[in-house]
């Protein structure tokens, strides 16, 4: 039962670092107000820059966090944690949202659940679910993930992990992600009690979004016209750096995923058997 006195510290964590002032704004996305209105005309532009936008942002906030350190949990190893991250939106981001949720904020906040399974020869498996909050949205993730080297004393940890995504509950938006991380991380210990692990790496994502029928009403109009947006196929490389300190069986992790556009920071608490 080692581990177990930190996992119950969750719902504190959730209280201080999800909490916001404007807390009251609804995140169920609506996509009609991506589509232009040139008088009901149901081949209207659709604002395929805005979708770009949300369908990035919202894939890249539900797919699974941790992806570090680079070593796994160990061939008869169980992990199972919860995840806070949040995601600073960018000002066009912000316009985007805009025009697809009543009020937004400047950050799409996320609780997660992450449970993960070790396998022989260093790999393992695991899968995430996750909430935005505010919102009906939810989002599934599976993984799958190796060191390359691992348990060396003076050698660096070395791994790779893949994973596959999508958003459920929401009407408008059909979503998929797939994305890959390279990492290294080395631990090293403190005073005997800790370990403390940093790590970096690398992380590619594609997102493929599509948009289910949209019916908006224009003046004058008694039924909705429909509208569908483009299939898109979006991708992004990120940087990736973070620091898990263990005691015992229970962890504490910081990690920080950003490039030019876009920054991911998340907390996660967890417990390993």
């Amino acid at each position: 039962m080692k581990g177990w006195w930190l996992v119950a510290l969750v719902p504190a964590a959730v209280s201080a670092f999800a909490a916001s002032p404007a807390a009251a704004t609804g995140y169920d996305i609506s996509l009609a107000g991506l589509v232009d209105p040139q008088n009901g005309d149901p081949s209207a532009r659709a604002d395929e820059d805005s979708f770009d936008l949300i369908a990035m942002d919202l894939g890249l906030s539900l797919q699974p966090r941790f992806s570090g350190p680079a070593s796994t949990v160990g061939s008869l190893g169980f992990d199972v944690g919860f995840n806070l991250v949040r995601t600073n939106l960018s000002a066009d981001s912000q316009a985007a949202w805009a025009k697809a949720v009543p009020d937004p904020l400047n950050t799409l906040e996320i609780s997660q659940v992450h449970v993960r399974k070790g396998l022989p020869f260093s790999f393992e498996l695991g899968c995430a679910v996750s909430k935005l909050h505010d919102s009906r949205l939810w989002g599934v993730a599976f993984e799958v993930k190796t060191a390359f080297v691992e348990g060396y004393t003076y050698v660096p940890d070395i791994g790779a992990r893949g994973h596959i995504s999508t958003v459920i509950g929401s009407r408008d938006l059909a979503m998929l992600g797939l994305g890959g991380d390279l990492l290294i991380s080395k631990p090293f210990g403190i005073a005997g009690m800790f370990q403390f692990t940093p790590y970096a790496g690398y992380s590619y994502t594609f997102v493929y979004a599509t948009s289910h029928v949209i019916g908006r009403f224009y003046e004058a109009d008694t039924a909705p016209v429909p509208h569908t947006l483009p299939d898109r196929l979006l991708s992004e490389h990120r940087g990736i750096v973070g620091a898990a300190l263990r005691f015992s069986a229970a962890e504490l992790a910081f990690e920080m995923v950003r490039n030019d556009t876009r920054t991911t920071t998340g907390i996660r608490v967890s417990a390993t058997f």
